[in-house]
């Protein structure tokens, strides 16, 4: 894969210096400012030299492009505006030594892809080597949009078009023009020599095309027991903390979420003990709690990376009134968008009906359904806007078991939660296992079963009767929509050989940590499969909805976005690529179930990211 970087140095010297060990170049003379001469001494210098000229004054920039042809240049970058009879007479004196010429277009916006297509088409029938077509993205719909050109291949061999889009949101597209066939993509030799917003270093660039981790060699098992809830776990704990006297949690399994919510039940004070799977919490009471971290300094709450945890903890202290309190985040938590937390804490404070728009998030919520419960008097929430209702239904489940009075009434339009206050009471539960986890297997044996590896049944140990608040327990009815055959049983789902899945349509708004899986299991669904709630994955461990997407289009799948769906056309082909999880550990296991169904495995930069939610997962895959 060619890295051209782009070079705009002013001074000759430092220009050579740039150039050094370089693959190929792109001298912009527009921007360096040298003598036609001078850029023609710098085309030797590099194994392939491109020169662009994109001033406006046309008569300078061919006083550089004729320099550029005469000393050997590998290419020379016309802008596309110049008109046929410029272009055919550069074109001409070019082929006429052997310089291939690229005609290039740059939009300040993302214009609709037929104009794009229509461009590409004139440009090459205008004689050019290569179109280069260039956008300017805002959103990651926008960004995708020229790659489109890329699955053109009857149209437009894809060594032929170099498009991408700028600005930061079409970063990761320079990046998968490159995996989709693009002869180049342009870098820059350092931070400081950046020639356009968004472009990134060759060492930056170099590094996410290095992937560390091979997928080839996994093996998908018959059967799995996934993991405790994590939801139901870092809930559980934190009542558990706040309660007085000793609680018991069945069923522990660890992950660094877990971990996470138990390093703050130890910092409020509680004993904690694991014997197997059994947790034992020994708590003081949101009164002693307070007593006691009143007395202290900046007492400091360490979350992990767990967004869950770090709401919860947030509106608990804002409520016991600690002040100069320190939560400390980790990886990708510290770039995580906390404003609703913060917009929730400032309600809280103002009156006991307590007005919380639910739009973004149902974290910010269960912190302050948790954050009421320590009061003396009754609470009334309003959430407007409620998304990942079974969340909120989750953290009401677990405050009964732990003797908190609430009620949920659900209207048009909003949802009511009337919370007794008075503190959390000691409590014996059993956790459930995890759906969220689960869901990777019931998509991966679903798809086996479609006629990829098939066996007599692939068994899932969950289950499927008890009345679960967990949204993604929803993975088995969209699985049956898309043609999976799946029975319940006693404490396990089975999974029987079914005719090959077929395209559907499921809106993730409330179950967005679903997506990325169901993204995996409709390459594999032949037609369309829509699935909605894009708007849900921005603030998650990643941007889930760019990095689902530059994966999938990296592999070869055919994926857009319209409006707030993803939408893919299964049954393409597949190749392997060098992906991206970015330290996102639902990224890592669904492109994992995707590796597991290819010829070819893909490269992952990051499989310990699964420790997050799910430390033992690549160790299932690997048991024969």
């Amino acid at each position: 894969m060619t890295l051209c970087r782009s070079i705009s140095h002013s001074q000759f010297d430092l220009a050579a210096e740039a150039i050094r060990g370089s693959q190929m170049v792109e001298l912009r003379a527009d921007l360096m400012g040298g003598s036609p001469e001078q850029i023609g001494r710098l085309c030797g210098l590099a194994p392939k030299s491109i020169v662009t000229c994109h001033t406006t004054n046309a008569e300078e920039a061919e006083a550089y492009y004729n320099v550029a042809i005469e000393q050997g240049a590998w290419a020379i970058d016309v802008a596309f505006e110049r008109g046929a009879e410029y272009i055919e007479r550069l074109a001409t004196r070019a082929k006429s030594v052997g310089c291939k010429l690229i005609l290039s277009h740059h939009y300040s916006t993302t214009p609709p892809f037929d104009q794009l297509r229509q461009v590409a088409e004139v440009m090459l029938s205008q004689g050019c080597d290569i179109a280069k077509i260039i956008t300017t993205a805002t959103t990651t719909a926008e960004a995708i949009v020229p790659l489109g050109l890329y699955r053109l291949a009857e149209e437009f061999a894809p060594e032929r078009i170099v498009a991408f889009a700028m600005g930061e949101a079409g970063v990761f597209t320079r990046r998968l023009s490159l995996l989709m066939g693009a002869p180049h993509t342009y870098v820059a030799h350092d931070a400081d020599h950046s020639t356009a917003i968004g472009q990134p270093t060759e060492a930056q660039m170099r590094a996410t095309l290095e992937s560390q981790y091979h997928l080839e060699g996994l093996s998908l098992p018959t059967h799995i027991t996934p993991p405790c809830s994590k939801s139901e776990a870092q809930r559980a704990i934190l009542c558990a903390a706040l309660a007085s006297g000793k609680s018991t949690i069945e069923g522990y399994t660890p992950c660094n979420d877990n971990e996470a919510a138990l390093a703050v039940a130890t910092s409020l004070g509680a004993e904690i003990t694991l014997q197997a799977d059994r947790l034992t919490i020994v708590g003081l009471g949101h009164k002693e709690i307070q007593r006691r971290l009143r007395e202290v300094v900046s007492p400091t709450f360490h979350v992990g990376e767990s967004a869950l945890t770090a709401r919860l903890t947030r509106a608990v202290v804002a409520t016991l009134g600690i002040e100069g309190a320190t939560l400390v985040a980790e990886g990708t938590l510290r770039g995580r968008d906390m404003s609703a937390s913060d917009e929730a804490i400032g309600a809280m404070a103002r009156s006991q009906i307590w007005e919380l728009d639910g739009r973004s998030s149902s974290q910010h919520i269960s912190g302050a359904m948790m954050a009421a419960a320590l009061l003396d008097h009754p609470t009334q929430i309003v959430v407007s806007n409620p998304t990942s209702k079974p969340y909120i239904a989750l953290t009401a489940n677990t405050m009964l078991k732990f003797g908190v009075g609430i009620a949920i009434a659900e209207e048009a339009s909003s949802i009511r939660i009337d919370i007794q206050g008075r503190g959390f009471a000691p409590a014996h539960i059993a956790l459930e296992g995890d759906w969220s986890s689960a869901a990777y297997f019931a998509a991966a044996f679903a798809i086996a079963q479609s006629g990829y590896l098939r066996a007599d049944r692939y068994t899932l140990h969950i289950d499927p009767q008890s009345e679960s608040q967990q949204a993604d327990k929803a993975i088995l009815e969209v699985l049956r929509c898309a043609g999976a055959k799946i029975t319940l049983g006693e404490g396990m789902v089975e999974f029987l050989p079914s005719d090959r899945l077929v395209g559907f349509r499921y809106d993730a708004t409330n179950t967005p940590d679903l997506l990325p899986t169901l993204a995996a299991v409709a390459l594999f669904a032949s037609g369309t499969s829509r699935i909605g709630g894009l708007d849900r994955l921005a603030n998650k461990e990643s941007n889930r909805t760019k990095a689902i997407v530059e994966a999938l289009l990296a592999l070869g799948g055919d994926v857009h976005i319209e409006g707030n769906e993803l939408v893919i056309n299964g049954g393409r082909p597949l190749h392997s690529a060098p992906l991206l999880t970015h330290s996102d550990h639902r990224i890592a296991m669904s492109l994992a179930v995707v590796a597991l169904f290819m010829e070819q495995a893909p490269t992952l930069d990051n499989i310990e990211c699964v420790a997050k939610s799910y430390p033992a997962f690549f160790t299932e895959l690997r048991k024969k």
